[in-house]
């Protein structure tokens, strides 16, 4: 009698297990390599919903190429509306260094784009120039140069 009761215990407990669902953090992630040692990487949030939440964007200084995440510096929790298209490395402010791009898209019929340009100066990240809702063939790198511009220019 023991017996047939720990047996259908098992069973229950084994449906009970192989019922639950485990979800892992999906999120959208990409990384760009600034310069030999450092490493730029941004990522929605896991549990967010796609269209809409925010994004993480974390800085690394690479000392050994099989650990590349394991000196994090510096980074920043930005609010996101759409999900991420990009990460790119682009001269926004002239000095001859890349700063760090992340470009969005709305998840509405329109398709519009957004980007935000980080310099990153001295293990710091510093937001530097934004433009928001552009149509998609709008060229947003040269949108952030000018935007940069006019307001260096005040």
């Amino acid at each position: 009698m023991k017996s047939s009761s720990l047996k259908w215990f098992l069973v229950v407990i084994t449906t009970a297990i192989l019922g639950c669902e485990i979800s892992p953090e999906i999120s959208n992630h990409f990384e760009l390599r600034l310069q030999s040692n450092i490493v730029a990487v941004v990522s929605e949030g896991g549990l967010e919903p796609r269209s809409i939440g925010s994004y993480s964007l974390r800085v690394y200084e690479v000392i050994e190429a099989q650990h590349p995440y394991d000196n994090y510096v510096t980074g920043v929790l930005v609010p996101r509306d759409g999900t991420i298209e990009s990460l790119v490395g682009e001269d926004i402010n002239g000095d001859g260094v890349r700063e760090i791009v992340v470009i969005t898209k709305v998840a509405g019929s329109g398709a519009y784009i957004s980007a935000i340009a980080y310099e990153y100066k001295n293990k710091k990240l510093n937001s530097i120039a934004s433009v928001h809702d552009r149509l998609p063939d709008e060229n947003i790198i040269k949108s952030l140069v000018s935007i940069y511009n006019q307001a260096s220019n005040k």
